[in-house]
């Protein structure tokens, strides 16, 4: 595949995933700058390996691999900054902006499983494959994830 064809496919996955993998960056980084860079380092590696896909949802599962490997690295940084609101263009509705605050009180592990679980429709088995981990943990996560959303949604009311 010659640098051409890369960059066209690069920019179709770009236009078509780059919100989603925003917000799923954001949720891991809680700081949209981050998540951006977190999201632009993604599509740099997928510019470079240039894997073929069986379907477009195996492009999708790389990409937020990636995203989410990218958003490790960069927590595991010491030079994190501040966190920052997410942008109305990146779908954060009046209703949306009360759950991502309380989001933000809950673990990471929580709140990315939540994330891809309601925001990204992915159902356990991916996600568990998505994070690295077993289906029963993953739905162990979501439905903690659950109860503390709940705890924090009630407790800013």
């Amino acid at each position: 595949m010659d640098r051409e064809e890369r960059l066209a496919r690069a920019q179709a996955a770009l236009i078509k995933w780059q919100k989603e993998l925003v917000r799923l960056a954001y949720s891991y980084t809680l700081n949209l700058s981050d998540a951006e860079d977190c999201v632009q380092d993604a599509f740099m590696a997928y510019m470079k390996k240039a894997p073929d896909f069986e379907s477009i949802e195996s492009e999708k599962a790389w990409l937020i691999r990636v995203t989410v490997n990218k958003c490790l690295s960069l927590l595991r940084s010491p030079f994190r900054k501040k966190t920052q609101q997410l942008p109305e263009e990146f779908g954060a509705t009046e209703e949306d902006k009360g759950v991502l605050e309380a989001m933000k009180a809950l673990p990471g592990k929580y709140r990315v499983t939540l994330h891809l679980y309601y925001y990204e429709g992915y159902k356990l088995q991916e996600i568990a494959q998505i994070l690295k981990t077993t289906p029963a943990t993953a739905g162990t996560w979501l439905d903690r994830g659950r109860q503390a959303l709940k705890l924090e949604m009630e407790a800013n009311v």
